[in-house]
């Protein structure tokens, strides 16, 4: 009597847990990559976004230069450049018409930005195509991420600002 209870019993044989656990093992592995790609990405993401605040706050502070400080006797603006060899930020001019190459570093984080900057001055003609005393400067910003492990993006803003 008993020996047929034993092999009545239903249970799990040792391949059909093999199998199960393989099963399972590999759904498992499939959700970490997932989870791994998407933190890659979003660090990635972030370092990008940190690029484009770096553009768009250089592009602002040259726009509210021009606004404000520069006429056409002019040469040169100011950026903030940070200088790796004493860790702090000084004050760097740009001569209009070239390109700066300069570090930007962002408060919390440990990467640094290369920025390269450049601002072109060109005169307004009226309608009978002579100068006036107005111009049209370019401003032309590019940001990378130092750390090309996260991203390799090089993020550029380009505009046109009227002044004098």
């Amino acid at each position: 009597m008993m020996e047929n209870k034993l092999k009545k019993s239903k249970g799990f044989t040792l391949i059909e847990l093999l199998i199960a656990m393989s099963i399972i093992s590999l759904i498992v592995m499939a959700f970490f990559t997932v989870w791994n790609s998407t933190i890659r990405l979003s660090a990635k993401n972030e370092k990008d976004i940190k690029s484009l605040n770096i553009a768009q706050s250089e592009v602002e502070n040259i726009r509210n230069q021009i606004k404000e400080q520069i006429d056409s006797t002019t040469k040169s603006i100011t950026v903030n450049a940070y200088q790796t060899s004493s860790n702090s930020y000084m004050n760097d001019s740009i001569t209009i018409g070239t390109e700066k190459e300069y570090k930007k570093k962002i408060e919390g984080d440990s990467n640094l930005y290369t920025v390269k900057l450049i601002v072109k001055k060109d005169p307004i003609k009226d309608s009978s195509n002579k100068e006036t005393s107005n111009f049209i400067y370019n401003i032309n910003v590019k940001v990378q991420s130092n750390n090309q492990n996260l991203s390799k993006k090089i993020i550029e803003l380009e505009t046109e600002v009227f002044g004098k």
